[in-house]
């Protein structure tokens, strides 16, 4: 297993292929050893002087994925948002992120890798959840405890995943159909959808925090 991040030039552009690939592809799936060598003309067997093995490129490769996606989130809060914006702003950089990145999106939280992730992407994973608590305590309701935000966190994070994964698939019911709900991929629809599920996630996390920090 590779031990840390790769910093080579050639493993870091590797890295970079196999990202553009399963954006490409929509996810990892078709996404194997042999064609990342063929996009970066090299044979097969060349991977192996810079990773161990597909999986601790695959590795590597969340972990600049998950990098990407913070970045992301990032450039969205350097426009220093009003007190009560940050955490709409928060939420729809993440929903945006799902949106314009849709394959790599599924590749951070569906595909499956195999083994263990080595020790500096395990802790990039690690903390991606700890920055979506904080914003959630800081910009919702400061007087949480931070046990409060960590556990309201997972279940925000649950009802926005699966919400953002209906969206990225088509599978999200048109908010516009009235009482005839339809599924759709029409702008107009994705962006009522973003609308709601922002304000859906803002008055969850609020009222699990609320009511937390009450006891």
């Amino acid at each position: 297993m590779t031990v840390g991040a790769p910093s080579n030039a050639t493993a870091q552009r590797l890295v970079e292929l196999t990202l553009a690939l399963i954006e490409r592809r929509g996810g990892l799936r078709d996404v194997n050893l042999r064609e990342v060598a063929r996009h970066a003309r090299c044979s097969h067997a060349n991977v192996y002087n810079y990773f161990d093995s597909f999986a601790d490129l695959l590795w590597a490769t969340l972990d600049l994925a998950i990098a990407r996606l913070i970045a992301h989130t990032e450039n969205a809060m350097r426009a220093r948002p009003r007190p009560r914006e940050v955490f709409r702003v928060f939420i729809e950089s993440q929903i945006d992120f799902a949106l314009e990145h849709p394959g790599i999106y599924r590749f951070i939280w569906l595909d499956t890798l195999s083994g263990v992730p080595p020790a500096y992407v395990a802790e990039r994973i690690r903390r991606t959840p700890i920055l979506f608590a904080t914003t959630l305590r800081e910009s919702l309701v400061p007087k949480a405890s931070v046990a409060a935000a960590t556990r309201a966190t997972r279940m925000v994070h649950g009802y926005l995943h699966g919400e953002i994964c209906k969206l990225i698939c088509a599978r999200a019911v048109n908010p516009l159909a009235g009482t005839s709900p339809s599924f759709s991929s029409d702008s107009r629809v994705i962006e009522q959808a973003r609308r709601i599920m922002s304000e859906d996630v803002r008055l969850l996390a609020t009222m699990m925090l609320s009511a937390r920090a009450g006891r």
